[in-house]
């Protein structure tokens, strides 16, 4: 027997009203609100079988012959599943999504229940409340609380899941004696669990001005076990009850911890280095000029795209006062040297430490990508961050004067989500009709519409090798893509470009071709009826039946473990040998290796507090730039980033490093019983001799760009 508890009791309960001195600190009010309370959530997925997971005892009456059944877990009581029917039949133009509201296994019995429905993109979706199961702190009857999910469902793709992720949030106050602060509390993985300190977040408003901030980078956002600064001291939250609605608050000794702002209008933070001339520099040095702060690498792809554009900007705007600070990620110092002695261009100074990701001053800024920038007025207040191509060129001309310089054609920006577009819909920019004739630019002889129609026809024809040169030539004459390989962060997916569904169709029919070469055996991946937590912990129990491989380098004990559910490939490392925190630690997964000379390989990168993945092709300019191009990509082959949508992955230091990741089988063009090449490298702290970077230091790694190994989902 369960109980609906009304929230306003279980928090009077948790809290009664007392006076408070101020010292005296406590979280208050806690209650569950349903909507966004940031701008980013998790998609999550629920897999889909022809039978249910647990006995129901009524299901509804399905116009589907063949409904499918799923199960997500929610909350800690005594029963977490919740049941879940799709009725569905696309060919008849029918869908609906049926979920056990109340969680009694009865799903004739909830009203209403999803308002499921079609968009015109062709995707259905719709928000559902569900009463969720906690066990009582005083143990007691379980009690429930209502948790608002969201749901949707692609009709062209993912066809084995539905989609889903919260829709709820806690809210409070953060109380110290008389002054409080708002704040929420966040559950990160969806299982409407907000003690789960390793994915949840805390977002309080520091800065007083009522509002929240939505941004993850903000200084406004924390894990929720991080601390944080408040009235000059130092607090994290000790505990967090289940259902969030009980939560406790303790100091931290010692000085608060630093977390700055970094939205526009709030100063720069102020900074002290040495550049690779040796010479002092501190942002003081550019008082009264517009200064953009760049953090960039020799080895970063859409860095060395967009460099020639920060070249040109810097070239027409330095005399008018414009000044450029590069930070770079090296940790070669001499290549960094020499790629500066031969980028004449590259006139301002650089500041490089050497330790990568850790440099100083992107520990300072809060950076964990790159390309990222800040302008800085003269005032020293941060007037804008992430400005690329035409978006920084236009920024210059607004607060330096002259016409802001083009980098792409007009129309070129490439697609928008809908909801950041003009209120007319027109985006500010002319219909494709409006253009001038050349704003699609010719590419080696063809426009980019007799590649695209061309790519088609291989493909129809299976002609896949054929079909992905011919993709990439009408990539490299559509102007939008060029400009979305060089300006970073993306307003849009690399899935939103038809040439990448042809890619991407074309290598599923390679890699359902692939074979080992003779003599060559591919290891077995089991498929288990379950899922591990993707939270770089290798739990007891979550790994067992996986397949095991040693990935030992130099007597280090490296190993890798694969699984699958049918619908991931799901991957742990665990490397005993690193007990650092520091370094360059990160675990890579190539997939698809030399699958043909377009794509060289498909990679997940795994750090300790990032995933990325991308795609590196062995494509290259060939013939002359259009008007606003230049040749840097026949120096450099073009590598498309955010390629996996929905790939997991993280890493903790329990004692010695771990990662787990996951992808999508069908994303990644992984097949059932098909074999696939990959090789794996897991990396360590860089050795330094004399305080200069020497070599990167590996500490794992199975097969090679030569000789990968190849593995099957069986």
């Amino acid at each position: 027997m369960k109980r609906l508890l009304p929230l306003l009791v279980l928090v009077l309960a948790a809290f009664p009203a007392q006076a408070q001195s101020a010292d005296e600190a406590a979280v208050t009010g806690l209650r569950r609100v349903h909507g966004e309370a940031v701008n980013y959530y998790p998609p999550l997925r629920i897999a889909l079988r022809r039978e249910p997971a647990e006995p129901l005892r009524a299901k509804p009456a399905c116009r589907s012959a063949e409904p499918l059944y799923g199960s997500l877990a929610l909350g800690d009581g005594a029963d977490t599943a919740i049941a879940l029917v799709l009725d569905e039949d696309l060919a008849a133009g029918y869908s609906h999504l049926y979920v056990d509201l109340d969680n009694d296994e009865d799903l004739t019995n909830d009203g209403s229940g999803v308002e499921w429905k079609r968009s015109a993109n062709g995707t259905w979706g719709g928000r559902a409340v569900v009463r969720v199961s906690y066990r009582s702190p005083e143990g007691g009857v379980d009690h429930d609380v209502e948790y608002r999910l969201r749901f949707w469902r692609f009709e062209d793709r993912l066809r084995d899941v539905v989609l889903y992720t919260r829709d709820s949030y806690v809210e409070g106050t953060f109380q110290l004696g008389d002054r409080s602060w708002g704040l929420r509390l966040l559950d990160g993985n969806g299982d409407a669990r907000f003690d789960d300190v390793a994915h949840g977040a805390l977002v309080i408003d520091r800065d007083g001005d009522g509002k929240l901030a939505r941004d993850s980078s903000s200084a406004e956002h924390f894990a929720l076990d991080e601390p944080f600064e408040l009235a000059g001291r130092g607090w994290r939250l000790e505990s967090v009850q289940p259902d969030g609605l009980v939560a406790r608050v303790v100091a931290v000794p010692g000085p608060p911890p630093e977390k700055a702002f970094l939205e526009p209008g709030r100063p720069a933070l102020p900074f002290a280095a040495v550049d690779l001339d040796g010479n002092p520099v501190a942002l003081g040095d550019f008082a009264g000029r517009l200064l953009l702060i760049d953090f960039w690498a020799t080895w970063c792809g859409p860095c060395m795209e967009e460099m020639p554009n920060v070249v040109r900007l810097y070239r027409d705007y330095h005399g008018r006062g414009f000044e450029i600070l590069g930070i770079s990620l090296d940790q070669d110092l001499e290549k960094l040297r020499a790629h500066l002695a031969r980028e004449t261009g590259m006139a301002w100074r650089q500041v490089c430490d050497g330790k990568g990701w850790k440099a100083e001053l992107a520990r300072t800024y809060r950076v964990t990508g790159i390309p990222d920038t800040f302008l800085i007025g003269p005032d020293g207040r941060i007037l804008a961050r992430g400005l690329r191509g035409d978006s920084l060129g236009r920024a210059l001309a607004k607060h330096l004067g002259g016409k802001p310089a083009a980098t792409t054609p007009t129309g070129a920006e490439g697609p928008r989500p809908p909801a950041e577009r003009d209120p007319d819909g027109t985006d500010g920019k002319r219909s494709p009709a409006e253009r001038a004739p050349d704003a699609e630019a010719a590419y080696l002889g063809e426009s980019h519409d007799a590649w695209l129609e061309k790519a088609r026809a291989l493909l129809a024809s299976e002609q896949f090798d054929q079909a992905l040169a011919a993709a990439y030539s009408a990539k490299l004459a559509n102007p939008a893509y060029r400009a979305w390989l060089g300006r970073p962060p993306r307003r849009s997916s690399l899935r939103d470009f038809a040439e990448e569904g042809i890619v991407r169709a074309a290598r599923a029919g390679l890699t359902r071709q692939a074979a080992p070469p003779p003599g060559a055996e591919a290891f077995d991946i089991p498929v288990i009826d379950s899922a591990p937590t993707i939270d770089g912990r290798m739990t007891s129990g979550e790994w067992d039946g996986a397949l095991e491989l040693p990935a030992g380098i130099g007597g280090s004990r490296t190993s890798l473990r694969l699984r699958s559910d049918g619908i991931h490939l799901f991957v742990a490392c665990d490397a005993p040998e690193e007990t650092t925190a520091d370094g360059f630690d990160q675990f890579r997964m190539y997939l698809h290796v030399r699958l043909c000379p377009e794509i060289q390989f498909e990679c997940v990168f795994v750090a300790r507090e990032w995933i990325a993945t991308n795609r590196c092709t062995g494509v290259h300019w060939q013939g002359v730039p259009g008007e606003g191009e230049t040749e840097r990509w026949k120096q450099h082959a073009i590598q498309e980033g955010e390629l996996f949508g929905s790939a997991r992955g993280a890493s903790q230091l329990i004692g010695h490093r771990q990662y787990e990741a996951a992808v999508d089988l069908e994303e990644a063009g992984i097949h059932r019983s098909v074999p696939f090449s990959a090789r794996f490298e897991v990396e360590s702290d860089p050795v330094y001799v004399d305080g200069k970077f020497k070599n990167r230091l590996e500490i794992g790694g199975l097969g090679s760009e030569q000789a990968p190994v190849w593995l099957r989902v069986r």
